[in-house]
């Protein structure tokens, strides 16, 4: 679920999952536009090196990256620590 656009673009992060290709880079490139903070994941490390690269140098106010495999059954809790660790409230997942 996102966030109301009453919301402050300061708050606002999403989580998304698969970020590299189709829906997930799609809906990172929009999120980036918007002003969304956002934390990605994808098992191919290079390919989201260089979207983070490029949502960053399109504007992106912050990137974060986990690389890693919904099937890993550690993947979870290393996302929930990188949204502890930033220390922003989530608002939206995109899986």
């Amino acid at each position: 679920m996102l966030d109301s656009p009453s919301s402050t673009a300061a708050a606002r992060c999403a989580v998304i999952t698969g970020a590299t290709g189709g829906i997930g880079r799609a809906t990172a490139s929009a999120l980036a536009a918007a002003d969304w903070q956002l934390i990605l994941t994808d098992r191919d490390e290079s390919a989201l090196t260089a979207l983070t690269d490029e949502l960053l140098s399109g504007g992106a106010p912050r990137v974060r990256t986990v690389v890693g495999d919904v099937l890993d059954a550690t993947l979870g809790d290393r996302l929930a620590s990188e949204v502890t660790a930033g220390g922003v409230a989530l608002r939206g997942l995109v899986n």
